[in-house]
């Protein structure tokens, strides 16, 4: 599955677009097997296209961060702290060796499924296959709380803009908001009949959006835990989602291979983005909320004008791809 997690991440200079893969990359004289790599493509380059990749890590544009220094074998989840300066991963441990996503801390049982720093930095977030969140103190690495209550697989854990809250979706079809102080679950949310694949919080932190298994999409009110509305019209399950960075957009990606653009105050589709060929897997704004991103199965990058709902850019990011990971053939 490509991109594993995609993002924007704004710099003093510019915003810049981040992939991250899995598997087997080779970058020029490059070769990490069986690591996962972080790649951060430089938005400025005004040539963008199939090539670009190999043009920008010719001219520097392109950091390549290798996860075997972090003690990874296979990278699941990836997610930098606020100021840019940290960047934390989930891993697939092997069956003998639990998982964390921090180096002191034996911390999870099963694979790290989704990680995400506070707004602060001062807190890592961590969902897991365990069927647990953790919480960590990036300053020591140590885990603060053990968050337990889903019965099955943690799918997605999101923080809200002030940090006091923590969203968690699962594999048993809910969602769950959780005391970031005192690790205890405020709030069970529950509507969706499949599994919750992504969670969102709106830039004010009243809002809340799903995506799941059974196809649809859902808003919810934080301070009530109740769902306001269901937005239906993928015929696939959803398998992230985003809210622009006014709020007033919510983007979501779906294995039906489409995007499609929703307007928060009605719940209305506004758009349905196509041009993908397989699943989509990931979605993001710019900061500046002109452009949307989505990776997918099919080993594009696509970037899309939100205003005209038309894709701007194809990137091709590798030739090939097996079930296991990425793996590009051709010579860079």
């Amino acid at each position: 599955m490509l991109p594993l997690n995609l993002f924007f991440k704004q710099t003093t200079e510019t915003a810049r677009l981040g992939i991250t893969l899995r598997g087997l990359l080779k970058l020029k004289e490059i070769l990490i097997e069986e690591f996962g790599a972080a790649a951060f493509l430089d938005m400025s380059t005004a040539d963008v296209n199939t090539k670009w990749v190999k043009e920008v890590t010719a001219e520097r544009r392109c950091r390549l961060v290798e996860m075997e220094e972090l003690g990874h074998t296979k990278v699941t989840s990836l997610a930098f702290s606020p100021d840019g300066r940290q960047l934390a991963s989930g891993t697939q441990p092997p069956s003998d060796q639990p998982s964390s996503p921090a180096a002191t801390d034996p911390g999870h049982t099963k694979k790290v499924t989704s990680v995400a720093f506070s707004p602060d930095g001062g807190q890592l977030a961590s969902g897991s296959e365990d069927c647990t969140l953790r919480l960590w103190d990036t300053a020591t690495g140590q885990c603060t709380a053990t968050l337990e209550g889903h019965t099955m697989p943690v799918t997605s854990v999101a923080f809200s803009p002030d940090g006091r809250q923590l969203a968690s979706g699962s594999d048993d079809h809910t969602l769950r908001l959780w005391d970031t102080a005192t690790g205890q679950c405020t709030a069970t949310l529950e509507g969706h009949t499949e599994e919750v694949s992504s969670v969102a919080f709106s830039p004010d932190g009243r809002q809340l959006a799903s995506g799941s298994d059974d196809e649809t999409l859902c808003l919810w009110d934080t301070a009530t835990g109740q769902c306001t509305a269901t937005l239906e019209g993928h015929t696939d399950p959803v398998s992230s989602v985003a809210f622009s960075p006014d709020g007033r957009q919510l983007a979501s990606g779906s294995e039906d291979c489409t995007l499609r653009l929703w307007d928060t105050a009605t719940g209305q589709c506004t758009a349905t983005l196509e041009g993908h060929t397989m699943p989509v897997t990931s979605v993001a704004f710019s900061p500046d909320g002109r452009w949307l991103a989505s990776g997918s199965d099919d080993q594009t990058l696509r970037l899309w004008d939100t205003a005209t709902g038309q894709c701007t850019t194809a990137l091709e990011v590798c030739k090939a791809c097996t079930a296991e990971g990425v793996a590009p053939q051709a010579d860079l």
